[in-house]
């Protein structure tokens, strides 16, 4: 079980009964770091996606060889619309090679590749009657 740890800037990896296992990130906004992350998706293959809320990114983080996420990203990429030191909190999810991210300040939804290149937006403001 992955969890966002927003508080302490970090990811925590549990067992199915809840045992830690292992963290990884730290407060900053270098690569592997955490301001505010406050959602993450994890694919079939293990590949992690989280949404580095204040950083207004989503770092993509693969399996390492010892079984465990590397700290390092494989790609980082910013998302157009969300706010630092807001509450709006965008979520995250995978599905297939797609990443999903809310855009509440928008009333958005983005698509993009793992490389971090949006092919879709939709939703906005409207007006229901």
């Amino acid at each position: 079980m992955y969890i966002a740890d927003t508080g302490n800037k970090r990811i925590v990896v549990t067992d199915a009964e809840g045992q830690f296992l292992y963290q990884w990130g730290a407060f900053g906004s270098d690569p592997g770091q955490f301001n505010e992350p406050v959602s993450v998706a994890v694919d079939s293959d293990g590949t992690v996606a989280v949404g580095d809320t204040w950083n207004g990114r989503i770092q993509y983080f693969a399996m390492g060889g010892d079984n465990k996420i590397n700290p390092q990203p494989l790609n980082t990429w910013r998302i157009n619309g969300w706010q630092a030191q807001t509450y709006d909190d965008p979520y995250v999810a995978i599905r297939g090679t797609k990443v999903i991210a809310s855009v509440p300040k928008k009333n958005a939804i983005s698509l993009t590749g793992a490389d971090g290149n949006e092919s879709l937006r939709w939703g906005g403001n409207g007006a229901d009657t």
